[in-house]
């Protein structure tokens, strides 16, 4: 799995550092020939594989902490509600036309002791998973507080996409790999998205059906208190 993935890794990366360039020459050569519209578009395909690019590296440079045991986590008190309204305004900056991405969350604000930096990774990434798979619908993120397990939080991103087959579910959080070889990604994220959630002493789980959609869950513990 490893030789494959490294050899993947030269397409994966090559792929949108070829688009950079390719539109980054594009425009500087041939810029008062193009319209205010194709300069437009090509800056935004240049931010867009820009974007690929950085997740990308920090998958891989993730991945090698995670190897050397050298990941490191700063733990805090932090409100849940503030650290979705973030996530929010972060992701309506991208937005897709046929889309909703928007933050759904409870009445109360919830406080926890956690990596707030690393739990913002976690939910980000289950987030970009779902823009990947969704074509239209929504995807909506929040938390919720069991009535009946009172003592944990459940942090959870919810989507209309394509759906996970139910074989699959149980290794979707294995390194390396990926349910759909022809999208872009290093099969990396939701293994790392595991050992962080179990770094930060949660734990992680999906529910999906194909043509459905998914939800992915991080329950953490709630030994914080709860304010109205």
């Amino acid at each position: 799995l490893k030789s494959a993935f490294l050899a993947n890794m030269s397409h994966e990366i090559r792929t949108p550092l070829n688009a950079i360039v390719g539109f980054s020459d594009v425009i500087s050569t041939t810029y008062d020939e193009l319209s205010e519209e194709e300069r437009a578009d090509f800056v935004r395909l240049i931010s867009i594989n820009s974007e690929h690019l950085v997740r990308l590296i920090d998958d891989i440079l993730d991945l090698s902490k995670i190897e050397s045991n050298t990941i490191k986590f700063t733990f805090t008190d932090c409100s849940l509600r503030s650290l979705m309204i973030d996530v929010e305004k972060e992701q309506t900056m991208k937005p897709i036309s046929e889309i909703e991405i928007k933050a759904s969350l409870p009445n109360e604000d919830v406080y926890i002791n956690t990596d707030i930096t690393r739990l913002k990774q976690v939910i980000c990434n289950f987030i970009n998973n779902a823009r990947k798979f969704t074509e239209k619908g929504y995807i909506h993120f929040g938390y919720t507080v069991d009535s009946i397990h009172a003592d944990s939080v459940h942090v959870f991103v919810e989507d209309t996409g394509s759906g996970i087959p139910q074989e699959c579910q149980k290794e979707i959080f294995d390194r390396f790999y990926k349910v759909d070889t022809f999208k872009q990604g290093t099969g990396l994220g939701l293994s790392i998205c595991k050992t962080i959630a179990e770094h930060l002493q949660g734990e992680i789980s999906v529910t999906s059906k194909p043509g459905k959609g998914s939800c992915f869950t991080v329950t953490l513990p709630l030994d914080i208190k709860i304010n109205d």
